[in-house]
C-alpha cells in the first residue's frame, strides 16, 4: 500500500512525534480500513493533531517549489516573490537547507488545515500498516 492508493474520504488522528518519526493513524473510508502510517524525519509543520472527513495525502517533489543552489545542492529560497509566498503557505521553507539529493520529496497530509508537513528521504522511509 502506498499513499497515492489513499482516497481523500479520510480521517487522520492520533498525530505524535518520538524518536525522529512522526506517525499517526489513517481511516480510509473508501477500503473501510485503518491504517498506521509513520515516516522519519527530523522536523514537521503541523496546525492540528486530527480531522475527520476529507484527509488528503500527497508525495510532492520538493525541486519543484524550492530552487536548488549549484554549487552546494542545497534548498535555498526562490528569488520571485510570488514564488517566496508559494513556499510560506506550503511551510516548504522546512526544506531550506537541506540537500536536494538527500530530501527529494515532501509528506503532506492535509484537510481544512495543514495536519503534517515533513521533508522524506525517500519512499522506504514511510511505512504504511493495517491495524
Amino acid at each position: 500500500m502506498n499513499i497515492s492508493q489513499f482516497g481523500g474520504d479520510s480521517t487522520l488522528s492520533n498525530l505524535e512525534f518520538k524518536d525522529g518519526e512522526v506517525s499517526f493513524l489513517f481511516e480510509d473510508y473508501d477500503t473501510d480500513k485503518k491504517f498506521r502510517v509513520s515516516i522519519k524525519t527530523n522536523s514537521f509543520y503541523s496546525e492540528a493533531s486530527e480531522e475527520e472527513g476529507s484527509v488528503h495525502l500527497r508525495l510532492e517533489l520538493i525541486s519543484e517549489i524550492l530552487d536548488v543552489d549549484g554549487n552546494s545542492g542545497i534548498y535555498i529560497m526562490p528569488s520571485e516573490f510570488n514564488k517566496q509566498m508559494v513556499v510560506n503557505k506550503k511551510h516548504y521553507n522546512l526544506a531550506l537547507g537541506l540537500r536536494s539529493k538527500e530530501y527529494p520529496f515532501m509528506f503532506l497530509a492535509s484537510g481544512s488545515c495543514k495536519l503534517l508537513v515533513c521533508a522524506v528521504k525517500n519512499e522506504k522511509e514511510i511505512s504504511i500498516n493495517e491495524v
